[in-house]
């Protein structure tokens, strides 16, 4: 029997990890029948349970009553999760690893997967947790290697030592997979999955946005992102600039906020409200409840919408940029780190400013308000001629690609 560890967000609950880790798992007990998998779920509603004893599915479906699993799956009947605290509390306490190794020990695993940013590492010896261990990375501009010049940010390089504690690293970009190489680790290329039967084109814009009391002939912008990284990553500031050009002339556009986060504009990193005042554009935004998280919901967001807005100043992927393509959706971003591999039906707008570069790829940069704003002018207008849209390859994406990757980084063959 293979013994399987996972260690990062519950997979029942809106987060890219999570989703991610959830599409794995099943997929691991279709195609595998000697396996036992759990997970060690951090962050999640405050629930504890005892490290040496995992909690059931139906167990956890008491604190969770709207969420639906099906009785009749290897999910329900053999997942057991571990919900051992908060994981931002525990890293500045140094107990995260502390924990993840007495799991182990107990849990008796043989392969440990640990899907986490480098920020989170801390300085405990994780080459003493006896078994194999493997770390799913995100990169983007943690990785410093060439400053141009300064700027505040988070420097989180001190932790790359911690990774050659692993016995192999898979990253979800090709510009991760370069910037590693600059760290002399090969890591291996993990698309993020995503579910083509949910995010797909469901061709009825005009009948959702009649079910959501939107108008028809709008032009609606839209926005899936977290204020929550007092950067400013996800570009809010430089995106509302290039909306509120955009807008001026133009009493037809919308701008749809979905926030996911603190689901308001005067709260959160970023006081949107304000920014919003200032530019007047405050009565063209709508920002959405914190109801509107489904899966199914998010898709038809991106169906009724017109273009998606996903310029941020770094990405690790991008999943909502990947997920927009999915439906025919077309996307702006910006040419810079994991976007610009996954831009097909789209602009990948340049910089303004590129602030860090790593092996020759940016991995830091200021979104051009100007070249948003042509972006936004152009697909306005139709004039897509000085552009290459291609559809995306949904395949690439697709948990059964996926997962043949997965099997060859794990070694279970």
């Amino acid at each position: 029997m293979l013994k399987l560890l996972f260690a990062s967000h519950n997979p029942f609950i809106v987060s890219g990890y999570a989703i991610q880790l959830l599409s794995i798992i099943k997929k691991l007990y279709d195609e595998i029948k000697d396996i036992e998998i759990r997970v060690i779920c951090f962050n999640d509603e405050g629930k504890l349970s005892n490290i040496n004893t995992g909690t059931s599915i139906s167990e956890y479906l008491k604190y969770a009553p709207n969420l639906k699993i099906d009785p009749n799956t290897r999910i329900f009947n053999e997942l057991l999760l571990y919900f051992i605290g908060d994981r931002n509390n525990l890293v500045e306490k140094d107990k995260y690893w502390e924990i993840i190794h007495q799991v182990v020990l107990n849990y008796r695993c043989d392969k440990l997967i640990v899907f986490q940013d480098i920020w989170q590492m801390e300085k405990y010896k994780i080459d003493l947790i006896p078994c194999q261990k493997y770390l799913w990375l995100p990169v983007h501009n943690t990785f410093i290697m060439e400053p141009l010049q300064d700027e505040p940010r988070h420097i989180e390089s001190r932790n790359l030592y911690h990774l050659p504690y692993f016995d192999k690293i898979a990253t979800f970009s090709q510009f991760g997979v370069e910037v590693l190489k600059c760290y002399c680790y090969n890591a291996k290329l993990i698309n993020h999955t995503i579910d083509s039967k949910i995010y797909r084109n469901l061709n009825n814009k005009n009948k959702l946005r009649n079910r959501y009391n939107l108008n028809e002939n709008d032009f609606i912008c839209l926005m899936v992102a977290r204020n929550s990284e007092a950067n400013d990553r996800k570009g809010f500031m430089p995106q509302f600039e290039a909306f509120s050009l955009f807008a001026k002339d133009k009493s037809n556009c919308k701008l749809i906020l979905h926030e996911n986060s603190t689901y308001s504009l005067d709260k959160g990193v970023q006081n949107l409200k304000e920014k919003a005042i200032q530019l007047g554009i405050l009565d063209k935004i709508i920002i959405l409840d914190n109801s509107f998280t489904k899966n199914e919901q998010i898709n038809d967001l991106y169906n009724l919408s017109d273009v998606l807005l996903c310029a941020s100043r770094s990405e690790g992927f991008g999943v909502p940029m990947v997920e927009a393509q999915f439906c025919d959706l077309p996307v702006i971003t910006n040419n810079c780190t994991s976007m610009q591999s996954n831009t097909y039906y789209g602009i990948a707008v340049d910089p303004d400013k590129t602030t860090y570069i790593i092996n020759g790829y940016r991995s830091w940069s200021i979104p051009s308000v100007n070249g948003i704003f042509k972006a936004l002018e152009d697909i306005y207008n139709k004039n897509e001629k000085n552009y290459v849209f291609s559809k995306i390859d949904k395949e690439k994406y697709s948990i059964d690609n996926t997962i043949k990757d997965w099997l060859v980084f794990l070694d279970i063959y």
